[in-house]
């Protein structure tokens, strides 16, 4: 019988899913979406730069697409919305020339 709990218990450790959660770089991932997908398409305005690697995309898009917020694609966030691709994001707030103020 102690057998049985002893084995029943092993495995239920390898069948249930695990808590961790992976931790992902987000830092890294906006990086990355800079240098693949904004400043080889003309991206250059150090404000606009500075606020796409700031802004934390990933947490205005649903947890279970949230791996592709950093991805050059509009991504649906509910109720027939979506969020627009990083480039065009960009691309906009570049027009825009602000200046502080």
């Amino acid at each position: 019988m102690k057998r049985l709990f002893v084995f029943s218990a092993f495995l239920s450790v390898l069948v249930l899913p695990s808590n961790s959660v992976q931790a992902v770089d987000w830092v890294s991932k906006r990086t990355q979406m800079i240098d693949m997908h904004l400043t080889p398409r003309g991206i250059w305005n150090p404000a606009v730069l500075k606020a796409m690697k700031q802004v934390p995309r990933h947490e205005f898009v649903p947890q279970h697409i949230r791996k592709l917020a950093y991805a050059d694609r509009p991504l649906p966030i509910g109720e027939g919305q979506t969020i627009s691709q990083p480039y065009v994001v960009a691309w906009m707030s570049q027009l825009l020339e602000l200046e502080k103020g």
